[in-house]
């Protein structure tokens, strides 16, 4: 995954079609504290550009592509930012985000 490129002064200084800056997920756990998925990532990816993410299972990978489509449980906790398009996604009612839809599984 990509980090802000060296010389730029702050994430709002990257171009991209996809931003994703210090995103935190985590799941709900039938003990007392939530389980952490991912831990302050950060992704950029340009018009145009085809990105794949690699890890072992359970680093993330899933978690990431659902913060990112808004597919995550009801009882999962998220923080940072999910920029589509310089619109922010992360906390987006549904309804208004309808137009960056990429995919809706039922």
């Amino acid at each position: 995954m990509k980090s802000i490129p060296f010389g730029v002064s702050s994430f709002d200084d990257v171009p991209g079609l996809l931003r994703v800056h210090r995103l935190s997920a985590s799941y709900a756990s039938g003990g007392s504290s939530p389980v952490m998925a991912l831990r302050q990532v950060d992704l950029t990816v340009a018009q145009g550009e085809v990105v794949g993410i690699l890890g072992e299972s359970g680093c993330g990978k899933s978690t990431l592509a659902r913060s990112i489509l808004g597919l995550l449980p009801a009882d999962s906790r998220i923080e940072g930012s999910i920029l589509f398009r310089d619109e922010e996604l992360l906390g987006c009612p549904r309804s208004e985000c309808a137009e960056f839809a990429v995919l809706e599984l039922p």
